[in-house]
C-alpha cells in the first residue's frame, strides 16, 4: 500500500492504510464525522469565495447573443484573472486548511510523493465524486494528475519532514498547511494544472472548480 511505500523511504513502520496511489482514481471516502475543522483564514475564504462570486458573470455572458457572447465571456475571464493575481503578491500561505483529496507516490521512481487537497468555504468536504456535486471548492495540487509536463520540484521527496507527515495520512483527512502558489508570467499569475489554460480557462473547464499547482512545504492533520 502507498503507506508502506511512503514510510519505506523513510525507515519508518506504516501507521495508515492511504488507499489507492493512481492520482487518476476517483477520490475516496469522506472526512470523519468527528473531524472538527480550524477556523479558515481570510485569505482562503476569498479564494474559496472568488468562483462563485463569477460564475453568475460567466453565466450572463454565455447567455449574449453569438456574436456578443464571446467578447463578455473574455472581459470576464480577465477580470476573474486580475483578481487571481492578487493572490500571486504574497504566495506564501500558512495554517490553511484542507481536506486529502488524493495523495500517493510519483510514477518516476523517484520515491517521491503529491498531494492533492481540496478547499471549501466550511473546511471539511466529502471528497467522493457524487458529495462533491454542488459544493464550490478549489483543489491544490502537487503533481499534474495526466502524468504531462510534471514538476518534480513541487513534490515531497524521500526522508523529509514532510514526506513522513504525508505517510500518516489518508484521503478524508482534515489538515492544516503552509506552502507556496507557483507564479507565471501571463493572465492570472499563477499556474494551474494545466500549462496551457489561466485561471480563468481552468475554473470553467473543471465546473468552475480551479484547480493550482502548489507546493506544500508543511501538512500536519487537524486535530
Amino acid at each position: 500500500m502507498l503507506v508502506a511505500a511512503l514510510t519505506a523511504c523513510n525507515g519508518g513502520a506504516p501507521e495508515n492504510d492511504v488507499g489507492s496511489d493512481d492520482a487518476t482514481a476517483s477520490p475516496p471516502i469522506e472526512a470523519p464525522a468527528t473531524t472538527r475543522s480550524p477556523a479558515l483564514p481570510e485569505k482562503e475564504q476569498q479564494l474559496v469565495a472568488l468562483t462563485p462570486l463569477f460564475r453568475r458573470e460567466w453565466k450572463l455572458a454565455n447567455e449574449s447573443n453569438p456574436i456578443a457572447s464571446d467578447q463578455k465571456v473574455d472581459a470576464v475571464n480577465k477580470q476573474f484573472d486580475a483578481e487571481i493575481c492578487k493572490f500571486a503578491n504574497t504566495p506564501h500561505v500558512a495554517h490553511w486548511v484542507g481536506t486529502v483529496y488524493q495523495l500517493g507516490l510519483a510514477d518516476d521512481d523517484s520515491k517521491s510523493a503529491y498531494l492533492r487537497l481540496v478547499l471549501t468555504a466550511r473546511g471539511t468536504a466529502a471528497v467522493s465524486i457524487s458529495s462533491m456535486l454542488g459544493t464550490d471548492y478549489v483543489t491544490l495540487s502537487s503533481w499534474m494528475t495526466d502524468r504531462g509536463d510534471n514538476d518534480a520540484s513541487l513534490l515531497a521527496k524521500p526522508g523529509t519532514p514532510l514526506i513522513k507527515s504525508l505517510s500518516t495520512l489518508q484521503a478524508g483527512d482534515v489538515v492544516v498547511f503552509d506552502g507556496d502558489f507557483q507564479k507565471i508570467d501571463g493572465p492570472g499569475c499563477l499556474r494551474t494544472n494545466s500549462n496551457i489554460e489561466t485561471p480563468a480557462d481552468n475554473a470553467r473547464a473543471n465546473d468552475d472548480r480551479p484547480d493550482y499547482m502548489f507546493k506544500f512545504t508543511k501538512v500536519s492533520k487537524s486535530e
